[in-house]
């Protein structure tokens, strides 16, 4: 066969002829074959019910050395509650830097000989093939990838989708940018980062960690990747035992790996019996949950015996249990799950700058100290019961969600006001507000703004706030630091809606 022909033949083809020639054989073995070639890149265009067909599957067992049944579980868990009107470009071979981090620092030092390419499988619109690929504009109709690797008990391997190529998608949740080279283009995608556990070098606490440095370094220049051999390095200085093969990290292992990539890490225990640390009872712990959620940081969760990532919650605004957006290697990327006591701690990757954690912030209090020291003031309405939203933002991405309101009075006051680079927003909703409404439509009774990088002392964290009727902003006494002097801005009547920047959906059409 020549070069050029060799080039132009496609997974189907090598399927077809392995087909041909295959002997019988029971469906979880591994049967020796011709390896496919590792000389040029081989790409094939399919419909996404081929992927589950016995032909392929047949074809990654036999390239990858694991059991057809891993294969197939695998990549149905996946696909089974994607979007039926989508193309697969099925790649080989394909060569994952995770993977090829684990193989280099485990897999090759084995007896056994373990592959060290995977199968990479990308995902298109229904109306983009071979013939056409090259030829029109591909910005809308690429959904991401999924890396099948050759590791046994489980062959999902890195993936990156976006959350459009699945059917359930009311929710709102953390997203980042990646570009990808596919087929020789070079395109983009948003989402946010996946992959399963391979049951040997790498457990559900390393790839939750893998997993949300994978989105910090895309998100923003400060976080470089972190790769599984990385982990190990840093963990050698705090263990006295091996790290391969993993055993799993327990909560203070995992909170010192991101003390050590720079973080101001910051972890969350629910009530326990023997708990030897700082503990929440279970209203307390739930509400610190939602709290960050709604600042729009991934959060690593942690069971008793399980590790996940929450990204995201349902697409609401309520006084109830909200369902949580989860990354987990146990189920498919995107997973809305309930609210569960089972989680037992959480851990919040918070910027080192920050120094005024959630629990830290007194809003009755604040309320109390603003009414008494000014003395016509009443912030909260009789006969009326507020929930108050509370999240991290930057003082940059809050301006620009004033600039882009409606507040044509309040949004000078606000822009000028100097603020640090995180800051702390409650939202004082009316709860009679919250009755079927779209959460970007829901008015705001009171707003108040603090210093995400202040201690709580005297609660000198207060910045600027906004009422029905006034904006109250705090002022600096040189002689006196610590004492409390609000300059008001009186008939100011513009309306606020809830803030909706931290964490992306519809309402940014799943764009970054």
């Amino acid at each position: 066969m020549s070069f050029f022909k060799e080039v132009k033949t496609t997974i189907i083809d090598l399927i077809k002829n392995k087909r041909n020639n295959k002997p019988k054989m029971s469906t979880d073995s591994v049967v020796e074959d011709s390896p496919l070639s590792t000389e040029i890149i081989t790409f094939s265009f399919c419909g996404i019910n081929y992927l589950i067909e016995d032909d392929f599957l047949s074809l990654v067992s036999d390239e990858l050395k694991v059991p057809k049944s891993k294969v197939s579980k695998g990549i149905t868990r996946i696909i089974s509650d994607m979007r039926k009107d989508i193309v697969c470009c099925i790649e080989y071979p394909y060569i994952d830097i995770y993977y090829r981090d684990t193989y280099y620092a485990f897999y090759s030092k084995k007896h056994n000989n373990y592959s060290r390419y995977c199968f990479r499988i990308s995902f298109f619109s229904n109306d983009v093939n071979e013939q056409n690929f090259y030829d029109q504009d591909l910005s809308n109709k690429f959904y991401g990838y999924m890396v099948l690797r050759p590791t046994v008990r489980r062959v999902i391997g890195y993936t990156f989708f976006s959350p459009t190529l699945f059917n359930e998608r009311s929710f709102v949740c953390c997203l980042c940018k990646k570009d990808v080279s596919i087929y020789g283009r070079k395109l983009s995608v948003t989402g946010f980062p996946f992959c399963g556990q391979d049951g040997e070098a790498i457990s559900c606490a390393e790839i939750s960690l893998i997993m949300m440095m994978d989105y910090f370094s895309y998100k923003y220049n400060k976080y470089r990747q972190l790769l599984p051999s990385q982990i190990v390095k840093i963990l050698s200085k705090y263990s006295n035992e091996r790290q391969l093969p993993s055993r799993g990290l327990p909560l203070d292992m995992i909170s010192f790996v991101l003390k050590k990539i720079g973080f101001g890490i910051r972890t969350y225990t629910r009530m326990q019996e023997d708990a030897d640390c700082e503990v929440y009872n279970n209203d307390e712990f739930k509400k610190l949950l939602y709290v960050y959620i709604e600042s729009g940081f991934p959060i690593i969760a942690c069971t008793n015996d399980h590790t996940f990532l929450i990204i995201g919650k349902e697409n609401k605004i309520s006084e109830g249990d909200i369902k949580l957006v989860t990354i987990d290697d146990n189920e498919r990327p995107y997973k809305l799950i309930d609210y569960d006591e089972s989680i037992t701690s959480f851990i919040v990757p918070l910027y080192e700058k920050i120094y005024l954690d959630a629990e830290m912030l007194q809003i009755d209090k604040v309320i109390e100290s603003l009414e008494t020291s000014i003395p016509d003031l009443k912030i909260k309405t009789e006969n009326t019961t507020y929930i108050y939203r509370c999240f991290l933002t930057t003082s940059r991405s809050y301006k620009d969600y004033i600039t882009r309101s409606n507040t044509k009075k309040s949004r000078e006051l606000f822009v000028c006001m100097a603020m640090p680079r995180f800051i702390w927003v409650c939202e004082m909703i009316d709860i009679k507000e919250l009755e079927n409404k779209d959460p970007k439509k829901i008015p705001v009774s009171n707003i108040m703004l603090f210093d995400a990088t202040e201690g709580n002392a005297s609660l000198n964290y207060f910045i600027m706030a906004k009422f029905p009727d006034r904006i109250i902003v705090r002022t600096v006494d040189n002689s006196q630091y610590h004492r409390k002097i609000y300059k008001q801005f009186m008939n100011n009547k513009d309306i606020f809606y809830t803030f909706d920047h931290n964490l992306k959906g519809e309402h940014t059409k799943w764009q970054d």
